[in-house]
Order: structure tokens, then C-alpha cells, then sequence
């Protein structure tokens, strides 16, 4: 029987008493082993983290089987040992798998998936097109808040590569001055162009990570001023109240002591 035809009985934190079957794709087939955690769909919309029980080349008696969707572990986070103990508990307290593995899990590893889509921007294809992009900038000479939009995305984009990259919005909009009316203006005249992504939450997806906040006058004053004394002396306090904004200015101290190879504790 080959490799595309195998399946795996996983156990998901839900208080249901089915076994659930799935089957594993060829592309997940070195991956998939007893005791890793995967993320599965239930349901018509619905994906959760659910723990491999057992893997087998032969499937449940119904017409279709979903596929795993992604394997979340390298290795196992549970085994024969922690099986047998999680089917003595739920036979010993009449509840289901799904209810022992929820408690016997911390929350973070087994609870509910729920995608991040984010708004992202992206100049339109006609305009990569060095003569035709300076011409449209060349129109822009009267809209000038449209114009610093445009080459503010330039300049983002360029960062990461080439004019084609895309941007979270958020990333875009982050920056001083940006107008919301000029922004619709310039994708109604279609020299930019929005869409949907989905943003994985286990991992590093490759999409454009968030551009962090600029500092306000004052923490950027605050900053400097850590930084001096840092020199002179090895502990420096912050007092503020609350909201603000020390934690902006502590991301920007761990963001240094990161570029050179230092490991912070915060």
C-alpha cells in the first residue's frame, strides 16, 4: 500500500467520544509519527492541535478522510507511557480522551487555531515598470500626501528586496502623517493594489513582519539618556506611569543587545 494511503488516529482537546482519523500526506509522511502535535480541520471551519495516537495503513470506513493540514513538532511530547495513563484516566473518570489530553496539555499546545489575516499592499503590477512608475509619480506632483505614501512603500518595499514586495498596511500606515483619504486615492487610481494573507501563527511565515513603533520626542530623549548612563554604570532604572511607553523604549535596548549576538532576559 503506499505512502499516500497511510492514516493517523489523532486525539483532539474537544469532549467528543469519536476516534478521529486523518490521512497523512505524502508530504508530511517522515513527519508524522506517534505523539507529535498537528494541526487538523473539524468541521466545516474549524482547525484545531491534536496529538497523534497512533499512525496505520489502514483508514476508518467512510467515504472521505481530511488530511493532516501541518505537523507542529520535531520530536514527540508524549508516548506509550502517557497514552496508557490517559486511557486509565478517562475509563477511571468516564470522560473522553479529548478532555484528559486538554488537561494533561498546558492550554497554549492544544487549544483552538484560530488563522491571522492581515490587510497587505503591494505597488500594482503596471507600475514595477521603471518609465511608467515615474510617470505616475510625475502626476503626483499636485497630491503631495499621496506622493509621500508612494515612496514611503517604495522604500519599505525596496528593504525587503524589490519594489514588487508586499506590506502589512499596518506597516504602511505606522508612519507620521499618513492619510487615509490619499491612501484610497491612490487605489482607486490602481497604483496600489490591497489583498488578504493569511499570517501563520506557528512560525515564521516569510511574510513582511511588523515595522516597530517610532518614538515619540520624549522616549526617544528617555532612550538616550539610558544609553549615556549605561556607560558609566551598569543599572539604570526607568520610572514611569502607566502607558507610558517604557516597554517601547525596552524593545528598542533588546533590539540592540540582539544585533550583537547578547541574550536579554525581560
Amino acid at each position: 500500500m503506499s505512502v499516500e494511503n497511510e492514516y493517523a488516529e489523532v486525539i483532539l482537546p474537544v469532549p467528543i467520544p469519536t476516534r478521529f482519523s486523518y490521512r497523512i500526506p505524502a508530504s508530511l509522511s517522515a513527519k508524522v509519527k506517534q505523539g507529535v502535535r498537528v494541526l487538523v480541520p473539524l468541521g466545516t471551519q474549524n482547525l484545531y492541535r491534536g496529538i497523534v495516537r497512533r499512525c496505520s495503513k489502514e483508514g476508518p470506513d467512510v467515504d472521505k478522510v481530511k488530511d493532516i493540514l501541518e505537523v507542529l513538532d520535531e520530536y514527540p511530547v508524549a508516548g506509550d507511557v502517557q497514552f496508557r495513563f490517559w486511557d486509565w484516566m478517562a475509563e477511571y473518570y468516564m470522560c473522553t480522551p479529548g478532555e484528559v489530553y486538554r488537561a494533561a496539555m498546558p492550554p497554549g499546545l492544544q487549544k483552538r487555531y484560530i488563522p491571522r489575516v492581515e490587510t497587505c499592499v503591494m505597488l500594482a503590477e503596471p507600475f514595477r515598470d521603471e518609465q511608467r512608475l515615474n510617470k505616475a509619480m510625475d502626476g503626483l506632483g499636485r497630491a503631495p500626501k499621496q506622493m509621500e505614501i508612494l515612496q514611503h512603500l517604495l522604500a519599505l518595499a525596496m528593504d525587503k528586496g524589490s519594489v514588487a514586495s508586499g506590506l502589512i498596511k499596518s506597516e504602511l500606515s505606522a508612519g507620521h502623517g499618513f492619510s487615509q483619504s490619499a491612501y484610497q486615492a491612490l487605489l482607486r487610481k490602481k497604483i496600489l493594489v490591497e489583498y488578504r494573507e493569511e499570517i501563520s501563527r506557528l512560525g515564521d511565515s516569510g511574510s513582511p513582519s511588523r515595522a516597530f513603533k517610532q518614538l515619540s520626542d520624549l522616549q526617544q530623549r528617555a532612550l538616550d539618556q539610558i544609553k549615556m548612563l549605561l556607560r558609566k554604570q551598569p543599572v539604570v532604572l526607568l520610572k514611569g506611569v502607566t502607558s507610558s511607553g517604557k516597554t517601547e523604549i525596552y524593545i528598542q535596548l533588546i533590539r540592540e543587545q540582539i544585533k550583537l549576538n547578547r541574550q536579554v532576559l525581560y
